[in-house]
């Protein structure tokens, strides 16, 4: 199958790309952690890591990576929902405790350490992708407020 369906249409993946979309890495200073936002730099992304976790994200963020470790209890931060940014943890192997820690915070997809460049495409654009789709099914009525990145990254705006 082609990424085309036509000659005159583009992927859904180099759309996505071609949004410059805003990443937020927080993952320690170790090899895994540079590794990630070397890649994604490559890919395009404009990158910020930090360790440890912030309590709330910078403005406009588009998609964040979180480090799962097993010395700490499942994170709780205020971020974390439907109307949140994607998520997609990172852990050191794969296990039950670690997949439902990611299932707990409602990650959109997993890596493994060591990082490397390979699915770590195909994990961002699912992640964006599914995102953008909910979003869409949510504000499907005329009454909802949508706020939209630099990227054309939609979320509904959460209102207190």
């Amino acid at each position: 199958m082609s990424a085309r369906t036509d000659r005159g249409q583009r992927s859904l993946t180099s759309s996505i790309l071609e949004r410059n979309a805003r990443v937020v890495v927080f993952h320690p200073d170790d090899d895994d952690g540079q590794t990630l936002t070397n890649h994604l730099r490559r890919i395009g992304f404009q990158v910020e890591r930090y360790w440890p976790p912030t309590d709330t994200l910078p403005d406009r963020t588009d998609l964040v990576f979180r480090a799962l470790l097993p010395e700490e209890r499942a994170p709780k931060s205020e971020w974390f929902g439907p109307d949140a940014p994607p998520v997609i943890c990172v852990v050191s192997y794969e296990n039950p405790t670690f997949i439902d820690q990611a299932i707990k915070m409602g990650s959109d997809g997993i890596v493994t350490t060591p990082i490397r460049a390979s699915g770590l495409l195909s994990s961002v654009v699912m992640a964006l992708y599914h995102a953008n789709a909910r979003v869409s099914i949510r504000s499907a009525s005329p009454s909802s407020s949508r706020s939209c990145s630099t990227a054309g990254i939609c979320r509904k705006r959460r209102t207190f």
